[in-house]
């Protein structure tokens, strides 16, 4: 999915998603000048989407489309990587998908982080999506992604990343880890997210403004 600010806050040489969904994150990456974009989509309709949405920007070498599993694709897109790269994290299941089209898992986001902690480069910068519903564990089926385990992980990819929040659907939905000069820590955010109850809730109900419901399962997915 896209997001509401510039991607060039962000720029690195490579520009790494999880998710590819329409191809509109594609589009921001590429108009935000990435040498080079990855994207991964589990979904056959999608992947076809954009690759005929993006058949100029593949066939001259900017864009890279993977169809998989993000547990078992990301792993060889960071092998490809010689150099830092800016990671987009929003893969998730969603009720569309079915059979070998779903993840093994409804929020691969662990997995992802792992991945990217494996890599001999320490100075990826991290963005992760969603974070209104990462923090709901009722949101995709269920998950056990928690806001402080998803700290934990990205501090064992760099202990020295500094955390700051970007708008993405709703406000503050966007939480990037980098490492830069003078780069700090919104540590009354973080604080908020880590120990809040109240936020969270609050949270939780905005994000229901922009979901819908399973009828079958009472499952709240994401209108991404």
């Amino acid at each position: 999915m896209s997001a509401s600010f510039d991607y060039r806050q962000v720029l690195s040489p490579s520009f790494v998603e999880t998710g590819s969904y329409r191809g509109d994150g594609i589009a921001q990456a590429l108009g935000a000048g990435f040498e080079t974009v990855h994207s991964i989509e589990i979904a056959d309709h999608w992947i076809n989407h954009c690759r005929q949405r993006f058949a100029r920007e593949i066939a001259d070498g900017r864009l890279v489309l993977w169809q998989g599993d993000t547990l078992d694709v990301l792993p060889r897109v960071i092998a490809h990587l010689s150099r830092p790269a800016t990671f987009w994290l929003d893969a998730h299941s969603h009720p569309h998908n079915t059979g070998t089209e779903k993840s093994a898992v409804n929020c691969p986001l662990y997995h992802e982080l792992g991945a990217i902690a494996a890599s001999p480069i320490r100075s990826h910068r991290v963005l992760i999506d969603d974070l209104r519903l990462i923090t709901d564990p009722r949101s995709w089926g269920g998950h056990d992604v928690t806001f402080s385990g998803m700290l934990e992980r990205l501090r064992a990819i760099n202990s020295n990343y500094a955390f700051a929040f970007l708008d993405g659907l709703i406000e503050k939905d966007v939480l990037v880890a980098r490492v830069e000069t003078g780069m700090r820590t919104d540590q009354a955010t973080l604080d908020a997210f880590l120990s809040d109850p109240l936020s969270q809730s609050i949270r939780s109900a905005r994000s229901a403004l922009a979901c819908e419901v399973d009828p079958m399962s009472r499952t709240v997915f994401p209108r991404i």
